[in-house]
């Protein structure tokens, strides 16, 4: 399967050393071949960063693979086909099973050379996808091994298809732009094939755009559309009659370049996006302040409230500076604590007028300051158990006290 958190660690491997096969269907292998590529890019755009602004522990930061082990990585890579039985070794007998989660995903059924049997689920999809028939029945094996994380939800298809167009026209009928946050692989598609859908019942207009903001979603729809050109057996029957219409709701946009996606924010008028959350990125700023909506696209993922990650939201220097105080009032705390707490009387979670308290931590776990503190403490912040330090932004000091 494509998806990162099953094949994210391939390359690491082969850094390490690994030379053998890498059986998976063909689908799989290009899908595969795509995130890998992307999850390379990111760490080692996540390196370079760390190491010109040194908030990363390791010096130097390196990535767990770079783009030498994800080419070596797809060398390896043996497409098998699906549905066939295919020995690997001697007396050991693959077949891999239409798994209905993503294009390509299967369950795999091993026969051993004593005989034993072994079957392993992967993901399975859900048996109303929009796109991918249901898996393949499980025909027997004397061990399973199965995920099953959400395996007891229940998904109401229709109710999700009423909400997303409900709000896909509210958002349109008063001049807004709606940005749909969307997995790049299956995802993405599944929600252009919503999209196709409202389109042909005329709740999207025609001349409202639909933008795909994501060269990696892109370069994975094309994989879709290959497999919809081929007439894949993955596919349901009605989607492959309508071929690539089904997941191209034209006037159908594709933003494939960096220049391309930074014109979707001069765009006027009403507008769907379909955006693919980064690491350190954000969703495109189309429309009038108070008109985006985020809608969320059938199935499970939910609606986008922020792209950028915490640690991004925070320049790096500023962490840095964290950092020193930090390490300074460690330093304090050990040599208070090496004598006798500070006596107490006021209580942070209560401050008189005019305290800040900005530390979440000692607002949960009421914690005291020292008697006749000034009111401009700053912060305080747990360093060990029971223990709490508060620093003076005016006379630079630090002070320690125990909890309660």
């Amino acid at each position: 399967m494509a998806h990162l958190d099953h094949c994210g660690y391939l390359p690491r491997l082969v850094r390490h050393g690994f030379r053998g096969p890498i059986l998976t269907g063909s689908r799989t292998a290009r899908l595969a071949e795509i995130v890998l590529r992307d999850s390379a890019k990111l760490q080692m755009e996540a390196a370079r960063h760390a190491n010109e602004h040194g908030w990363s522990k390791h010096r130097p930061a390196s990535p767990l693979y770079d783009d030498g082990d994800v080419d070596r990585t797809v060398q390896y890579f043996d497409p098998v086909p699906v549905g066939e039985e295919v020995e690997i070794m001697a007396g050991t007998k693959l077949k891999l099973h239409r798994g209905g989660h993503i294009l390509g995903s299967a369950w795999v059924h091993l026969t051993l050379e004593d005989g034993h049997t072994l079957a392993v689920s992967g993901d399975l999809g859900r048996p109303g996808h929009p796109l991918l028939l249901p898996p393949e029945p499980f025909s027997g094996a004397d061990v399973l091994l199965m995920e099953s994380t959400y395996g007891d939800r229940r998904h109401d298809h229709e109710a999700a298809q009423r909400e997303f167009g409900s709000v896909i026209a509210r958002s349109l009928a008063r001049g807004g732009t709606v940005v749909i946050p969307a997995f790049a692989i299956d995802r993405t598609e599944v929600v252009l094939h919503e999209l196709a859908g409202l389109r042909r019942e005329g709740i999207l207009p025609r001349n409202v755009p639909v933008y795909v903001d994501s060269p990696m979603a892109l370069a994975a729809l094309d994989v879709y559309r290959d497999a919809l050109r081929s007439r894949s057996p993955e596919l349901r029957p009605e989607v492959l009659a309508q071929g690539e219409s089904a997941i191209s709701p034209e006037p159908f946009l594709a933003a494939r370049s960096v220049q391309e996606s930074i014109d979707i924010n001069s765009t006027t008028g009403p507008a769907v996006i379909v955006s693919i959350p980064r690491p350190g990125g954000h969703a495109p700023r189309t429309g009038r302040r108070g008109d985006r909506e985020r809608a969320q696209p059938p199935g499970n993922t939910r609606p986008l409230h922020r792209h950028r990650s915490l640690r991004d939201r925070v320049p790096p220097h500023r962490r840095k500076v964290r950092r020193d105080a930090m390490a300074r009032m460690r330093s304090a705390v050990r040599a208070v604590a090496g004598s006798s707490p500070v006596l107490v009387t006021r209580t942070i979670a209560d401050p008189p007028p005019g305290l800040p308290t900005r530390s979440k931590g000692c607002q949960r776990h009421p914690c005291r300051v020292s008697a006749g503190a000034p009111l401009d403490w700053w912060s305080a912040g747990q360093v060990g158990r029971g223990l709490f330090i508060a620093q003076c932004v005016k006379r630079g000091t630090y002070e320690a006290a125990r909890n309660g």
